[in-house]
């Protein structure tokens, strides 16, 4: 993209995590029914770990 992103890009970048979380966990977890998997499903870890990261950058004062 070559550019500084601006908050109202990591805005709608938060967004889209944000809206398909669900939905990309529940397709993983059904992946690891069909492999016939055992144990803990995953359970979206990492979207956790981008979402708090995301709001974290966003609660900061932008720097020019």
């Amino acid at each position: 993209m070559r550019r500084h992103p601006d908050a109202a890009f990591l805005q709608w970048h938060l967004e889209q995590y944000r809206k398909h979380q669900a939905r990309t966990i529940r397709y993983y977890e059904l992946l690891a029914i069909l492999r016939g998997e055992r144990g803990p499903l995953p359970r979206g870890e990492e979207y956790h770990w981008i979402i708090a990261a995301m709001r974290h950058h966003l609660s900061q004062p932008e720097q020019a």
